[in-house]
């Protein structure tokens, strides 16, 4: 399910995530956001920024599939419930 940014305006029909796909993965592994930072090799700052982003590049989709530990069909169900 998607929820709307807006009631109002151009916004009004552009979806807004309501989940984050980094958030899902780092609670799914147990991590804090300061273990899962290190286990990739970002700053704590870097990752927190992350989860708050929308939009995931490849290498990033790929990095998390692998940090999960997931099999490919469970990671395309958490991604499809972050949509």
């Amino acid at each position: 399910m998607q929820k709307l940014r807006s009631v109002s305006g151009r916004a009004h029909q552009q979806p807004m995530a309501t989940g984050n796909l980094y958030r899902e993965v780092r609670l799914l592994v147990g991590y804090t956001v300061t273990h899962a930072a290190r286990s990739i090799g970002i700053t704590q700052r870097a990752w927190s920024r992350r989860e708050t982003k929308e939009r995931y590049r490849a290498d990033e989709l790929i990095g998390l599939y692998r940090l999960s530990g997931l099999s490919p069909a469970n990671f395309l169900k958490l991604l499809e419930k972050c949509r």
